[in-house]
């Protein structure tokens, strides 16, 4: 015999079962645009350490001026300054993977250079992602958490032949604030 509790039940677990449904499709559906990654803050992943150390392989000259660049200490001391022994834990470094292959999309870095103003230090795409807005997204999901953080302004450095990097910035809506001889450029912008 069916009664009402049985019927209240049996809803219960319909409503269940159809949210849970509904939370897997949308996280897994193919067609979102931009809805097809994730970002989540570094953790000393020893993954996510080599996918970065690949990526300053392959496009050291774009991601630094330096004439070398020790990635893992960088990473594990959490800091822009890894050759300074004092200077620890003052950069966010965040991580973006594809959400249905959990491919290495690419990273962003910044840190606070001032009670109100940061600094991006490094936005990149892995070389099969680019081209789809990832870039984008990243610098404006490190603008956002500035601007959580409390931030008024941000800016960043890139090379001057760095025309790719450029536009995006320029998109983003960063102005160019000044120059490092023939080598590359300041961009400045306001969080509001």
């Amino acid at each position: 015999m069916y009664s009402v509790k049985n019927w209240f039940k049996n809803s219960a677990l319909l409503v269940a079962m159809i949210g849970i449904s509904a939370i897997v499709a949308y996280q897994y559906w193919p067609y979102q645009k931009h809805e097809g990654y994730y970002v989540y803050e570094f953790n000393d992943d020893e993954r996510d350490i080599r996918d970065i150390e690949k990526t300053f392989q392959d496009d050291f000259y774009w991601l630094t001026t330096r004439d070398s660049y020790d990635v893992r200490a960088m990473l594990t001391r959490r800091t822009s300054e890894y050759s300074d022994p004092a200077v620890n834990n003052n950069m966010s470094i965040y991580i973006m993977r594809d959400r249905l292959t959990d491919a290495f999309i690419g990273f962003v870095t910044f840190f606070r250079l001032s009670f109100y103003k940061g600094q991006i230090l490094f936005v990149s795409v892995n070389k099969a992602f680019q081209g789809k807005g990832y870039g984008q997204k990243l610098t404006e999901f490190a603008l956002d958490q500035m601007k959580k953080m409390g931030m008024l302004k941000a800016t960043l450095f890139t090379r001057l032949d760095n025309t790719k990097a450029r536009k995006l910035y320029e998109r983003v809506g960063f102005k160019e604030s000044s120059r490092a001889g023939n080598v590359g450029l300041y961009y400045d912008i306001y969080l509001d």
